[in-house]
């Protein structure tokens, strides 16, 4: 091995240098290796008390927003509650309520007849079943065979609370597979097999009942055979003596005849109509009654002057009524509309009827009926852009007559003329363009493809909506409908193949600055369909209706869903927050602790904290579920280690009338940094000219500013800068304000020594 002849040496870009360290008057060598720890968070503090700002956020930074979220309210300031519940609508429906006690009654009505069996839980978790033996195959379809359970403060089941499986003799099956009854689906049976139906409830309910029904095109029912577990089907127990209850009940319930295309409540007539592909329906206050009139194929309804108008597109005649169940089809010239609006006519002196048909033809009317009816001629046509592309829709802004086109929006001005305003859109072409708008405030908001546009009170416009200037939250959507009321925005978005209902407004942050807030208010799947509507049904009684599936659903509004005993909330939502970096995002975070403050628990209103780290994509508990309110402090049974990470809250409820609240949510932890190595020397600059000060200091300087890293390695150990980084040498930086110049006293009587000191800081590569 050559003689070494330096203690380290250094490589800056293709220049080599050997240094000498300079030695104390005990003759050690001033050479010292530190470990210095970077600034970190300790404690790591993940804190939010305050959700107003809504979602879109991926990464924390916004103290008041969260990363998404699904059936849940965050637009009261400094709480999360469950979103509203939704309330399913279907066509025919019937109600009425009976009371019988005995052992094996029927009640008969709408054409069959109806058992209940009532029960009270002997604890906790009960499960419940009735034995039905099936002579032939059949489908359960929701008023044909209906199965409900009626607790004292619960309302009716969903989801898993409803349950079927197969029988084995006499005894209840717990190893077969149960299949969960939808309440508007359907389920098939098979000829010969016996089946158990069952119930389960999760409290202590003073009164629950079964209801099933059995007429000659249902299955039998064998009697006598009723049984109840307290140990979720483990053992049972037969229940000989039984009482029957039957509740209110929705009967004869069908779907429509499709999807719903449009709302509208007629405020003359007092009715509410939703019309689909072949028929227009009214609301009977159950459910929806087909019009006496087939009218199929509707694009639009209005109501102008006490009369109904349902448009039928441009090759069809449109017709109108005013009850909204029988119809008259007009025989005015060019009775061919697409979408109808009521505004002021041209000279502003009174509303008129207005129209568009495709694919550019526009027009009015003061009397939209037939001649004999005391209908007046629709007016020339005004020809909206050329007949390239189609009109979408026309609406009303700031006392303007506006229509949309698939590449353009128009004003159409009071001496007729016609401007466009958009012209940006021929480049952007859609069918969604302005297909569904709503006035909210002092602006228009519409569709404008995939995204949403707001027409302000000066006739700007801007893109905006839910998915809009978020954050990279990965979610995009197509608009299937806006709705607004006095305070909200109401924006339907289909996000792949589900619907959420998203509520927004403008507030100002704490900046003091406007910006809009978007919550995942209420969450259809794959149930939704396209066009919502709100419609106030009476001073108290206001309400979102939407398409759900081939029937319809509404929630109720509110204006404080916490403090209102009308509201209804949905069973189960989620909130996810933000992802959380710390201070390096390679640093391990240890989380310990969590802390929560909440508001309405109890065991049947309950919220659940949980995590997705890294790159998990199920969520996982991080305690169970949170049964008791106030602050609670609750440490997690191992250390949550993660390099990025988000909570969730998770909030149910068994009685749609309440709602668990969260006020507060922090998690604990600390950081684990990465430790940097810092090399402290003191080098010797010596008395050859190459060692001057002047020289040695001019060298070190160029290892500072040096654009590479530096090698480093401490020769006296075997290292070497032609090795291998890691393992032979270290790539390092020279830290600011070295090298600094110092005088060394070496031995007593002689003058001191000129040294350099240097910090080498080694890097993580």
């Amino acid at each position: 091995m050559p003689k070494r002849t330096h203690d380290h040496e250094i490589v800056v870009g293709s220049d080599t240098y050997g240094l000498n360290l300079l030695r104390d008057e005990e003759g050690r060598a001033m050479y010292s290796v530190a470990e210095d720890i970077p600034q970190y968070q300790n404690p790591m503090l993940f804190s939010q008390m305050d959700w107003r700002g809504g979602h879109g956020q991926h990464t924390t930074a916004d103290p008041s927003m969260y990363f998404e979220g699904q059936s849940i309210d965050t637009t009261q300031e400094g709480k999360v509650f469950l979103g509203p519940k939704i309330t399913e609508v279907e066509a025919g429906a019937a109600r009425k309520q009976y009371y019988i006690t005995g052992d094996d009654s029927d009640v008969s009505f709408g054409g069959g007849v109806y058992k209940a069996q009532t029960f009270t839980p002997a604890s906790t978790h009960v499960i419940a079943g009735v034995k039905l033996y099936l002579a032939r195959t059949v489908n359960m379809y929701p008023g044909f065979i209906r199965v409900g359970i009626r607790a004292t403060a619960s309302g009716f089941p969903t989801g898993d609370d409803l349950a079927i499986g197969t029988i084995d003799g006499n005894t209840l099956s717990t190893t077969k597979a149960w299949v969960t009854i939808p309440i508007h689906g359907s389920l098939s049976l098979t000829s010969g097999t016996v089946y158990a139906l069952v119930v389960r409830t999760s409290s202590n309910a003073t009164q629950t009942s079964l209801i099933w029904r059995a007429d000659a095109t249902s299955p039998t029912y064998t009697g006598g055979q009723y049984y109840t577990s307290s140990d979720a089907g483990a053992n049972w127990t037969t229940i000989a003596t039984r009482d029957f209850l039957f509740e209110e009940w929705a009967v004869g319930a069908t779907e429509l005849d499709s999807a719903p295309s449009v709302f509208l409540y007629a405020t003359t007539a007092g009715v509410y109509l939703t019309a689909c592909i072949s028929k227009i329906y009214y609301y009977n206050g159950i459910g929806w009654i087909a019009a006496t009139t087939d009218v199929a194929g509707v694009t639009d309804l209005i109501e102008y002057n006490g009369i109904i108008y349902a448009a039928l597109g441009a090759s069809s005649l449109y017709y109108y009524s005013s009850d909204g169940i029988t119809w008259t089809v007009t025989d005015l010239t060019a009775g061919y509309a697409n979408k109808f609006l009521v505004a002021p006519n041209p000279s502003g002196t009174q509303d008129v009827l207005w129209k568009v048909k495709t694919p550019n033809e526009l027009s009015y009317t003061t009397d939209g009926r037939t001649v004999a009816g005391g209908g007046s001629q629709w007016s020339s046509v005004t020809y909206i852009g050329d007949t390239s592309t189609n009109a979408t829709n026309l609406f009303l802004h700031n006392d303007q007559l506006f229509v949309g086109k698939t590449d353009e929006l128009y004003r159409y001005s009071s001496d007729g003329g016609v401007h466009p305003q958009m012209s940006d859109l021929k480049k952007n072409k859609s069918s969604a363009n302005f297909e569904y708008v709503a006035n909210f405030q002092s602006s228009a908001y519409y569709s404008l493809a995939k995204q949403m546009g707001e027409l302000s009170a000066y006739n700007t416009t801007k893109a905006m909506g839910p998915l809009v200037d978020v954050e990279d939250i990965n979610k995009v959507g197509d608009i299937v409908g806006i709705a607004a009321d006095r305070d909200w925005l109401y924006v339907a978005v289909r996000e792949w193949s589900v619907i959420h209902i998203y509520k927004g407004h403008e507030y100002r942050d704490s900046n003091s600055q406007l910006r809009w807030s978007w919550c995942p208010f209420i969450y259809l799947g794959t149930n939704g369909g396209k066009v919502i509507g709100t419609v106030s049904h009476s001073a108290a009684d206001r309400r979102l209706w939407f398409a759900y599936s081939t029937h319809t659903g509404y929630v109720q509004l509110t204006d404080n869903p916490t403090a209102d005993n009308s509201a209804l909330f949905a069973s189960s939502g989620f909130l996810r927050m933000s992802y959380t970096y710390g201070s390096n995002p390679y640093w391990d975070k240890l989380f310990q602790t969590i802390i929560t403050e909440t508001v309405g628990c109890s065991a049947n209103e309950t919220v659940t904290p949980k995590y997705r780290k890294d790159v998990d994509t199920i969520a996982t508990n991080l305690t169970s579920a949170i049964t008791t309110n106030g602050i609670v402090k609750t440490s997690l049974t191992s250390v949550l280690s993660s390099n990025r990470i988000q909570f969730e809250l998770h909030l149910a409820t068994t009685d749609s009338t309440t709602t668990p609240e969260v006020l507060f949510f922090q998690a604990r932890g600390i950081e684990k940094p990465e430790v940097i190595r810092v090399h402290e020397a003191v080098y010797d600059i010596g008395d050859m000219p190459q060692r001057k000060a002047k020289t040695f200091r001019s060298n070190l300087r160029t290892a500072r500013t040096s654009t590479s890293l530096v090698k480093f390695a401490d020769l006296r150990y075997g290292e070497y800068t032609a090795g291998t980084a890691g393992t032979d040498y270290a790539w390092v930086i020279l830290q600011p304000g070295y090298p600094q110049e110092v005088e060394v006293i070496q031995e007593k009587n002689l003058p001191p020594r000129l040294g350099l000191r240097i910090r080498w800081q080694e890097v993580v590569v």
